[in-house]
């Protein structure tokens, strides 16, 4: 009895980490095209640029004309630029029917020669900790899709918990998306379309400051057929990741991430 018990979990497991691969194939797709989706072409100097040695100048906000901001007076937020000697620690709040789970992850990126870096994760999930290293190219560690893979590598109970809430909050893969362009100014707004056919509106409504860094507080509210959300992001221009993100679910708040620690900046 034992021995088919025993054979049943082993097959449980399997099952699962089969079901989590497919859901990690469609993340990292939807990852690359919204990557791919706001990549733009560097922009060209003009025949009199050239001779004279000026650069090029810097296209408008927005989609070729002035943003909703009120043209160059604000920021540009370009998030996932990462580089080595930076350090980020971030308190996480789950709910799971109406009961909250706590606990935290940081994220640590080291040199390792040229232009590779080791990314070290850690964290504590409902007592629960884990670690994992991973090394390559600052855009191969800390890419959006990437970080459920690192969870389901890791073998750690509380990794997958914990780097999908960090999905859902810091490291959303269509931020990139969302904020190409885009000046930020307390009351600039703006639509997107997610590469999943979903619309939702973006407003920059006010300041806000976590760990000792000012940002801009930024809702994004989005509704389906089915269902209406809700996210809010504290970002800070010269800042690779949001630096708090809340989302709510049908009116209860699901995610919660807060910067705690950061150097390196």
């Amino acid at each position: 009895m034992g021995d088919g018990k025993g054979q049943r979990g082993t097959q449980d497991r399997r099952a699962v980490r089969g079901l989590a691969a497919l859901a990690l194939v469609a993340f990292v797709l939807v990852g690359v095209w919204a990557w791919k989706r706001v990549e733009q072409p560097a922009e060209q100097p003009t025949r009199e640029q050239r001779e004279e040695g000026r650069p090029p100048e810097s296209p408008s906000p927005g989609s070729g004309g002035p943003s909703a901001a009120g043209g160059a007076a604000g920021e540009v937020w370009n998030p996932f630029r990462f580089r080595a000697g930076q350090y980020f620690k971030y308190s996480v709040t789950l709910s799971d029917q109406g009961k909250k789970q706590t606990g935290w992850f940081s994220l640590e990126l080291k040199p390792a020669g040229g232009d590779q870096v080791e990314a070290i994760w850690q964290g504590e999930f409902q007592g629960q900790k884990f670690s994992l290293r991973q090394s390559g190219t600052t855009e191969q560690v800390t890419n959006p899709a990437g970080v459920l893979v690192a969870a389901a590598m890791s073998g750690g109970p509380a990794a997958m918990p914990l780097l999908t809430a960090a999905g859902a909050t810091v490291f959303v893969p269509w931020y990139p998306l969302a904020f190409a362009g885009q000046v930020l100014k307390v009351g600039a707004g703006w639509q997107v379309t997610e590469p999943t056919g979903e619309r939702f509106s973006v407003m920059v409504v006010s300041r806000c400051e976590e760990a000792g860094i000012q940002g801009y507080l930024v809702r994004l509210d989005s509704e389906t057929r089915e269902e209406k959300g809700r996210m809010e992001a504290c970002v800070a221009p010269r800042y690779p990741l949001a630096l708090s993100t809340r989302a709510w679910r049908g009116g209860e708040l699901e995610y919660e991430a807060v910067l705690r620690e950061q150097r390196g900046f």
